[in-house]
């Protein structure tokens, strides 16, 4: 059995497993549901590493370090990373080549 002994698990999803908004002034984190999220986010915590993904809202990038993460579920959790992408980005991947097949 493979150990991850001295070993970083790191975990790359357009999906983040948390989101993070502005509610009432105040931010506030939430779990997003999902399949991904809830298979992966127990191995998270249970292992630690990296998981990025990309950041849709913009508290989200307002809770990050100067590393562009955020420890998720608290701060003893594992680190979120997240990428900011353009609209030129999401209009060329997510609308095109993502839905459509097409590059």
């Amino acid at each position: 059995m493979m150990s991850f002994e001295n070993r970083r698990l790191i975990l790359v999803s357009n999906a983040e497993p948390y989101t993070h908004s502005r509610e009432e002034g105040d931010i506030k984190q939430g779990k997003l549901a999902g399949g991904l999220t809830s298979a992966m986010d127990p191995l998270m915590q249970n292992f630690g590493g990296m998981w990025i993904a990309w950041g849709r809202e913009e508290a989200d990038f307002e809770v990050l370090d100067s590393q562009g993460k955020v420890r998720v579920p608290d701060e003893n959790g594992y680190s979120l990373k997240r990428i900011g992408l353009s609209e030129e980005e999401i209009e060329g991947f997510y609308l095109t080549t993502f839905n459509t097949g097409k590059s």
